[in-house]
């Protein structure tokens, strides 16, 4: 015992020494902390029971305010580095949150709370002091919220707790936070790939990142959960609830009354008008369905490019722009005579650009195209704010251009003025424009004339646009975390046409934002109606879907007058020189009309009417040749004459008239359409005696086509094109069909021509040489006798088909472009040779030039045409004529599907046959088929399934499955 007493006398001294050492630092420690932070909070989780602190401020203007920014650090050291070299007594010194960015109350301000703080209690000083309140997503509990980026730690989760007081006496209230530890990352394929994140646009590098993320704004971060106990005072207030809204914040609200902002509601403003519409109004739209991915069909990518041809475009048919390009191009209105006829370049007024903030501060850009919802967006992401930047050509009010400009601030009292560069209207070389009262406030109205009409007796048609104001400055409404802009411009050819336009945009704004939803809804049901799926390969869905978008937003939904065709590079370009000027060229008929007709007939039938609403300038064509019916042009652009430099170039390319014929062959096919049949009927009969009186050289009962420039033009004018003999042999057969249901008695006039026509066939070779006297492994630079198997469905040995295939890839010029590439795969399938299909096939997609999926017609180099809709229509073509074995008869449609390489499974969604609505779907070793619409006007349809023999009559939303092998669908009518 004495012992243990001695020990204890020795320890004494160390003891009191040890006391008074710890006593020194605590106190040392409270007195470098300010009062501000000393409501200190416990980490309840962590094990190393860290201190994590919270930072007060104070703003005079509206009361008292808690930031909830978490310090996870050594506190002490954490406010040295932060504050140690400011002036704390100057009042006026503020800086900003490094999360909120709003500004800090320095010690000295006693007016925040009393001196009980510094014993960590939090009494409220007077009725108005410190108010918290939480805005996030509807429940009121374990609802998800986003923070920007930040190095330390993120609010993320909130839950509210028992012990809320709603009354006028302030009680203590504990709020549980599950808070995150995080790190920027941006998304590289399935991993997050670490990269600075917040530079300003004008830092970017030149990539592109190799998945698309267009949901993920903020971008994705690494976590790791720390649950906080925060227990804060809460006077006279509501009670917190969360927002249904996109509010991506924790946010603490202050004052006595409850005047701070709208949670539920974001801010609508147009022309200086406010409104507040209900952040879940668009929560149920739709525009593609939940299975297919969103990388599919929206394609994003960290950079534009900087020529503007190759950039995404968005249209409607009837009016349509390049992203960011001075120029609109409206459907139908070409400027310059004849041979300088081009599409007339309107000056863009929805081409402006937000550069930067007030104050300044850093953001990243992403720029994507959603095909899905046929728009264009911008998004930057700063720690404050998400900025999304919108541009479509409305689908359904096809005379309005919009513009949105949409703003989510994470704290709405951020101080933020958006800077705005102005793509200002410009002089147009191609309209005179003179100015005129809109009756509208904030709202200019210019009226246009062509400064050259195409021809002296052309129309002259007036352009009429009125467009909104766009100030330089944009500031967020101080009562909403979320504040969208709308511009609108609207075109027409009559004041009635703009006006009307563009007071029913304004009607679908305010209150309801739905502008922005009939849109997307439209293009929904342009999607339902027709589309391909392909399963298990990102890279040939997105090009599907690309496709098919640039093809539809250069085609009217209903019939227009102002339409004129589908141009190689579609409705937004087309400038003097540039992209064949926006003329329309045969590429219409034989590349771009077949994928629109299987899938969307309606849109078809209109671009048959493009060619026979031109039809008075093929009888001029012909009229200055001297020759009779009708010469449709090889270059069309307003009023149907010859636009190319030599005015009987389209005598040289009869395929160009015959190609309408097989066009419209194709339309009956999938139709059967009695009405079609009649309106057409005129015009083929007159392209049959222009072909007949003029193309045809009959000796002993033999004709030949003399004097033509075919497909393959590297050889100059020749005789016998295996392809221009079909096409023409074809077109007679055609007419000879119709005027035998007309009751004409020319029937057996066109039959007989067609039965001499010559096809010519090298018998030694067994293969068709590329026209007369043709040199033996002379290098051709197109398909050309390829397409006598497709698309002309010429009955072929498969011996003869096989060698033609072969002989004519060993000797392509390999500048040859992507259609060849295409008929040359739909070629090898039928042969049944897929080594060499694939490897065709895949060529293809050498000419797509970035993410965007923009074709053009080269692969390098310089482009001599971009947004290349002939590619783009034979793609789809080698998709589903190729690999779906699709073949259109006079009877009968038959499939033998097959699948591409490293694809698990295609969808052909809505093929339209004799009035019905059709989904196949294909996978490795089965086919599903269902009806899923029909016409009153529909036929009973049968399945024929081969080899072993099935037979299905086909019902309305009846699912029939089999084995995949080929099948038919046909008239139940029809003898099988």
């Amino acid at each position: 015992m004495s012992f243990c007493w001695k020990r204890l006398r020795c320890l004494l001294p160390l003891a009191i020494i040890s006391l008074g050492c710890w006593l020194a630092y605590w106190t040392f420690t409270f007195s470098s902390v300010p009062r501000f932070d000393s409501n200190r909070i416990q980490d309840q989780t962590s094990s190393n029971d860290e201190s994590l602190y919270l930072k007060f401020e104070n703003n005079k203007n509206s009361g008292k305010q808690i930031k909830h920014e978490a310090i996870k650090e050594n506190p002490q050291s954490k406010v040295e580095d932060d504050y140690g070299e400011l002036d704390t007594n100057d009042k006026e010194e503020k800086v900003k949150d490094s999360i909120l960015g709003g500004e800090v109350k320095w010690p000295g301000d006693e007016d925040i709370y009393d001196d009980n703080v510094a014993d960590g209690k939090k009494d409220v000083a007077d009725d108005d002091s410190l108010k918290s309140k939480l805005s996030a997503n509807s429940n009121d509990e374990d609802e998800y919220i986003n923070f920007p980026a930040e190095e330390e730690i993120i609010v993320n989760k909130v839950a509210t707790t028992p012990g809320y007081n709603s009354g006028k006496d302030a009680v203590d209230s504990e709020v549980k936070v599950l808070i995150e530890t995080a790190e920027p990352y941006h998304i590289q394929g399935n991993d997050f790939e670490r990269e600075p994140v917040w530079r300003t646009a004008s830092q970017h590098k030149e990539q592109e990142p190799a998945t698309p993320f267009p949901d993920a704004y903020p971008m994705p971060r690494k976590r790791s959960n720390v649950l906080l106990s925060i227990t804060t005072a809460q006077p006279d207030m509501e009670k917190p609830h969360f927002s249904s809204g996109n509010s991506d914040l924790l946010h603490a609200k202050h004052g006595k009354k409850n005047t701070g902002y709208m949670q539920s509601f974001y801010a609508m403003m147009h022309s200086g008008k406010a409104s507040l519409v209900h952040e879940g109004i668009h929560s149920e739209i739709r525009y593609m369905p939940d299975d297919i991915p969103s990388e599919a069909y929206i394609f994003s990518s960290n950079v534009l490019p900087l020529d503007v041809r190759l950039r995404p475009s968005v249209g409607n048919g009837r009016i349509a722009t390049m992203i960011h390009a001075r120029d609109v191009f409206f459907s139908g209105l070409y400027n310059g005579r004849l041979a300088e006829s081009h599409r007339a370049a309107i000056p863009s007024t929805c081409s402006f650009n937000i550069t930067g903030t007030d104050p300044p501060s850093n953001f990243t850009r992403y720029y994507s195209l959603n095909v899905g919802a046929g728009m264009y967006v911008e998004k930057s992401v700063s720690r404050d704010y998400n900025l999304t930047f919108k541009v479509y050509a409305h689908r359904s009010l096809t005379n309005l251009m919009v513009v949105e400009v949409d703003i989510e601030k994470f704290d709405v009292t951020i101080p933020l003025t958006l800077k705005v560069d102005l793509n200002r209207w410009t002089a147009s070389y191609d309209f005179t424009f003179r100015i005129m009262d809109s009756n509208r406030a904030e709202v200019s109205y210019k009226v246009g004339t062509l400064n050259a009409p195409e021809t002296s007796d052309s129309p002259n048609i007036e352009l009429h646009v009125m467009y909104d104001h766009v100030p330089e400055f944009l500031t967020p409404s101080s009562k909403t975390l979320h504040t969208k802009w709308v511009f609108l411009t609207a075109y027409g050819t009559s004041k009635e046409e703009v006006e009307q336009s563009y007071d029913e945009g304004v009607s679908l704004i305010h209150g309801k934002d739905e502008l922005f939803a009939s849109h997307v809804q439209e293009w929904g049901k342009l999607w339902n109606k027709g589309r391909v799926d392909i399963k298990g390969n990102l890279t040939l869905a997105r090009a599907a879907y690309g496709s098919f978008y640039y093809l539809l937003s250069s085609l009217p939904l209903k019939m227009d007058q102002h339409f004129k065709g589908l141009s190689p590079s579609g409705l937004p370009l087309g400038d003097k020189d540039k992209d064949y000027q926006g003329r329309v060229m045969w590429d219409q008929e034989m590349w771009m009309f077949p994928p629109i007709l299987l899938f969307h007939p309606t849109l078809s039938a209109i671009m048959l009417h493009s060619r026979s609403r031109l039809a008075s300038g093929a009888k001029v064509n012909a009229d200055q040749g001297k020759l009779t019916g009708l010469l449709f042009p090889w270059e069309s652009g307003a009023t149907g004459v010859e636009l190319n430099s030599d005015h009987l170039r389209g005598t040289l390319s009869p395929f160009v008239s015959a190609g309408i014929v097989f066009a419209l062959q194709q339309l009956l096919y999938a139709t059967n359409s009695t009405v079609l049949r009649h309106q057409f009927s005129q015009m083929i009969t007159s392209i049959g005696h222009f072909l007949v009186s003029h193309k045809l050289s009959c000796r002993d009962n033999k004709c030949s086509v003399n004097d033509v420039l075919p497909f393959d033009d590297s050889h100059g004018v020749v005789s016998n094109s295996p392809f221009v003999n079909g096409i023409i042999l074809n077109a007679l057969q055609v007419i000879s069909t119709l005027d035998t249901f007309q009751n004409r008695s020319f029937a057996s006039h066109w039959s007989s021509f067609a039965s001499e026509i010559i096809m010519p066939f090298d018998e030694t070779m067994d293969f068709h040489p590329a026209y007369n006297f043709y040199k033996k492994d002379s290098v051709v630079r197109e398909a050309d006798a390829v397409l006598l198997g497709f698309p002309l469905l010429r009955q072929l040995h498969e011996e003869v088909r096989s060698k033609d295939l072969h002989y004519y890839e060993s000797i392509l010029d390999p500048r040859a472009s992507p259609m060849t590439w295409a008929m040359h795969a739909i070629g090898w399938l039928e042969v049944g040779d897929r080594a060499r299909a694939d490897a065709a096939f895949q060529r293809q997609l050498m000419f797509i030039r970035n993410k965007f999926q923009v074709w053009s017609n080269r692969t390098l180099g310089s482009i001599h045409a971009s947004n290349y809709l002939s590619a783009m229509g034979t793609y789809i073509q080698s998709l589903v004529n190729g690999y779906g074995g699709v073949r259109l008869h006079s009877d009968r449609l038959n499939f033998d599907p097959a699948l591409p390489a490293n694809v698990d499974g295609m969808n052909f969604i809505g093929i339209d046959y004799l009035g019905s609505s059709v989904n196949v779907v294909v996978n490795t070793d089965e086919v599903v088929l269902v009806v899923t619409g029909q016409l009153k006007r529909a036929v009973p349809l049968t399945l024929y399934i081969y080899s072993p023999e099935e037979v299905h009559t086909l019902t309305l939303e009846t699912a029939v499955r089999f084995r995949r092998r080929k099948f038919s669908i046909l008239s139940a009518a029809l003898p099988l």
